[in-house]
């Protein structure tokens, strides 16, 4: 009990960033927050060595921040392998279509899925430009990178913007 008064500021801060930054698109927060703790480190390890009296109470802030910047940064690799996951197999999908049909069809739900779920869930969106098919995704972690599957290449490419 002792130990959640004397921290009770710093574990809500942990919180209030946790929970901002597990948000789609919010991986800046966290890279923002990585570099200042590049900078908050070396002055932690610092007084570490120099004030005893102090260690355990900076050590266990110190695995409390480390531990919620590897929580934010498991929801934010499992959400980019979801979508991916998803995406490969919209992809694989208008493939075996096309090697069936000659051609790409018109929309999603000539293969069985529903074009709003894919949207909603995964920001996944496919349409035809200039006669071609586009398939894209945008990264659930950061708001300016998106991926384009290249048709031709059969592959994934990273846009950013």
């Amino acid at each position: 009990m002792h130990f959640l008064k004397e921290n009770r500021r710093f574990l809500i801060l942990c919180l209030v960033f946790a929970l901002i930054s597990v948000q789609r698109y919010c991986m800046a927060f966290v890279a923002f927050a990585l570099i200042l703790t590049l900078f908050w480190l070396p002055i932690t390890l610092f007084k570490l060595w120099r004030r005893p009296a102090e260690r355990v109470r900076r050590v266990a802030r110190l695995g409390i921040w480390i531990g919620a910047c590897l929580l934010i940064l498991a929801v934010h690799a499992m959400r980019m392998n979801l979508a991916q996951a998803q995406a490969d197999r919209v992809a694989q999908a208008l493939e075996v279509y096309h090697a069936q049909h000659a051609n790409y069809p018109a929309d999603l739900r000539a293969l069985g899925l529903e074009p709003e779920q894919l949207r909603s869930q995964y920001d996944i969106h496919y349409w035809f430009r200039d006669g071609e098919p586009t398939l894209a995704y945008s990264s659930p972690s950061m708001f300016l990178f998106t991926n384009i599957y290249d048709f031709k290449l059969h592959r994934w490419q990273q846009l950013a913007y």
